[in-house]
């Protein structure tokens, strides 16, 4: 989830992006991001894990480049 501005109600930047996993038998998760770059601009987005019960991680900070 790319933050939100502190300065504005409303910010057409903020945006959601769903990613599929794919997890590899050392136990470690790689993401995959979408091929359409103007779904997930450059810059800081928060990073959570959802459980089965639909229980959000704590987020983790991510830079996509």
């Amino acid at each position: 989830m790319r933050p939100g501005s502190r300065t504005h109600h409303f910010d057409n930047d903020q945006r959601m992006v769903i990613l599929h996993e794919g997890l590899s038998s050392s136990g470690s998760v790689s993401f995959t991001l979408p091929t359409d770059p103007n779904l997930a601009p450059q810059g800081y987005y928060m990073l959570f894990a959802i459980s089965p019960q639909g229980v959000p991680s704590l987020a983790d900070w991510v830079h996509v480049h």
